[in-house]
C-alpha cells in the first residue's frame, strides 16, 4: 500500500508460518522508500500455539484517518472448524506497533474502507461443524475507534461464501 505521506514509500505486511495452518507464525511488516525495489522490515510480531494459545491469520493493510493500520486475525487452531478467532487493529506509530483487539467477528478480515463517515470490514466466520460459511460485513461510526454491528451480507446452506471484498468506487 502506498504512503499518503511520503512520494515513494510502500508498505507490505504479510503472515509467515510453519506451514497453511500454522503452530508457529510471525506478522511481518516491511517498508520500502524507492517505489518497492528493495524492503526493509521494520516490525515481526511472533505467536505460536504453545507459547500465545494463537497464530496469526491473514493480515490487510489499510489507511483510517491517513494513519497506516494492519487488521488481523488470530486462531486458536490448525483445526479450523473448531478454532476460535479473533480480529485485531494494529496501529503504526513511529515504527512501533500498537495492538488492540476488536470485537469484530469472524476470520479473514479485509482492508478497512471508508464509505461516508463510516468504516467497513468484510469478513466471514464458520457457522457450524459442518462448515457452513456466512459472510459478514462490520461497521464503525466513529472512524476505527469501535467497532459496531455485524451485518450478515451472504448466508446459504447450499453455498460457501468466503472472502469477500469492499471497494468505495468514489475513491477510485
Amino acid at each position: 500500500i502506498k504512503s499518503p505521506k511520503e512520494e515513494n514509500t510502500f508498505f507490505l505486511t504479510y503472515r509467515s508460518g510453519n506451514g497453511h495452518h500454522p503452530t508457529v507464525s510471525s506478522l511481518i511488516l516491511k517498508k520500502s522508500t524507492d517505489n518497492g525495489r528493495s524492503w526493509e522490515t521494520i516490525q515481526e510480531i511472533e505467536l505460536s500455539l504453545d507459547k500465545h494459545g494463537r497464530v496469526w491469520n491473514c493480515p490487510r493493510l489499510s489507511y483510517m484517518n491517513k494513519e497506516l493500520y494492519i487488521i488481523c486475525d488470530t486462531k486458536s487452531g490448525t483445526y479450523e472448524r473448531i478454532a476460535q478467532f479473533k480480529t485485531f487493529i494494529i496501529k503504526l506509530e513511529e515504527d512501533e506497533l500498537k495492538i488492540s483487539e476488536t470485537p469484530m467477528p469472524g476470520m479473514v478480515p479485509d482492508k478497512i474502507i471508508p464509505f461516508k463517515g463510516k468504516y467497513f470490514c468484510a469478513n466471514h466466520k464458520i457457522k457450524s461443524s459442518r462448515n457452513d460459511l456466512i459472510q459478514l460485513v462490520s461497521w464503525s461510526k466513529d472512524k476505527g475507534e469501535t467497532w459496531y454491528d455485524t451485518n450478515v451480507v451472504a448466508h446459504d446452506q447450499k453455498k460457501q461464501f468466503c472472502e469477500a471484498s469492499i471497494v468505495n468506487m468514489g475513491d477510485y
